[in-house]
C-alpha cells in the first residue's frame, strides 16, 4: 500500500495514516522472532487507538460529523485485530496474513469514512 492511498487531505490525520501503514509494513517482514512480532503487533493496536481517539476528537473540535457508521467502523476494525492476533496465536495465520488483510480493511475505511471527514 502506498501512502497516498491513505492520503484525506487533513495533516494530523495523514501523517498518522502514514505511520500506520509503516507499522503494518513493518509487521510483514520475514523472519521476526515470535516477541518481536508481538512487540511490533502492540505498537500497532496502540497506534490504532490513538489515531480513533484522535480522529474522534478532531472532528468535534472541527466541527466535522463522524456518524455512527464510521464510529462502529472504528470498533469493528479493532475487534477484527484482535480476532486476527488471536489466529496468530493459535498458529493459523501469520504476521504477514495479518498486515496485508488490515491494510485492506484500513484501506476500504479510509475510503467509506475518512474521506468524508475532509468535506
Amino acid at each position: 500500500m502506498r501512502y497516498s492511498s491513505y492520503k484525506i487531505g487533513i495533516l494530523e490525520i495523514d501523517i498518522q495514516h502514514s505511520n500506520i501503514d509503516y507499522l503494518l509494513t513493518e509487521l510483514a517482514k520475514d523472519g521476526l522472532e515470535k516477541e518481536v512480532s508481538e512487540d511490533k503487533f502492540e505498537l500497532l493496536r496502540n497506534a490504532l487507538v490513538h489515531h480513533f481517539d484522535f480522529e474522534e476528537n478532531w472532528s468535534q473540535t472541527n466541527n466535522k460529523n463522524i456518524d455512527a457508521d464510521h464510529l462502529k467502523s472504528h470498533k469493528k476494525l479493532l475487534e477484527k485485530l484482535n480476532e486476527l492476533h488471536n489466529q496468530f496465536k493459535k498458529n493459523e495465520l501469520n504476521m504477514c496474513e495479518i498486515s496485508l488483510t488490515m491494510k485492506m480493511e484500513l484501506l476500504k475505511h479510509v475510503q467509506n469514512h475518512d474521506m468524508r471527514m475532509k468535506a
